[in-house]
């Protein structure tokens, strides 16, 4: 289905690490764009990924780098995202989040610049990173919540004596 979408699966630390989940979420398809990853955040936020992947490929052919959204208008990607409901606040989200992204450059967590929650925060820590921040997680979304026993079953089907997982 993503192939399909003409989104690239880029080689990155969580999928050398880790492969693909059998879920295949767009999260893990865009873990090496940190800006890409946190954008499908607030795509899927209250929206199931098989009516917002399609939008969102659609949203990446027309704005690929945080420079295209930083300039444009809310109302071109409000009209984009109507499918979807709540266009309006998601368009302000993302015109404001890709201007802050560019900004800052300062922030530890993605959850300090505007539209971006915990579910951020979570997709973050669980796709971008390549450390043992994901085993302290307790995510809120189903989705993630999946993605993580399926992650810590691959941790548990290491032998015992054998160490954990390199990194």
């Amino acid at each position: 289905m993503i192939a399909d979408l003409g989104l690239p699966v880029e080689p990155f630390h969580t999928l050398e690490k880790w492969g693909f989940s059998p879920y295949r979420f767009i999260q893990e398809v865009l873990a090496s764009d940190t800006w890409k990853m946190l954008i499908s955040t607030i795509f899927l936020n209250r929206t199931r990924g098989i009516t917002a992947v399609p939008i969102l490929a659609q949203f990446f052919k027309l704005f690929s780098r945080p420079e295209d959204v930083a300039e444009v208008h809310e109302k071109t990607i409000a009209s984009l995202m109507q499918p979807l409901g709540l266009h309006r606040t998601r368009a302000k989200r993302i015109v404001r989040f890709s201007q802050e992204f560019l900004e800052n450059r300062t922030w530890l967590k993605p959850s300090e610049l505007y539209g971006i929650g915990k579910y951020g925060d979570d997709s973050y820590v669980l796709f971008c990173t390549n450390d043992d921040a994901w085993m302290h997680l307790t995510p809120d979304d189903v989705q993630l919540k999946k993605y993580l026993g399926w992650r810590w079953s691959l941790v548990r089907a290491v032998p015992e004596g054998a160490g954990a997982v390199q990194t």
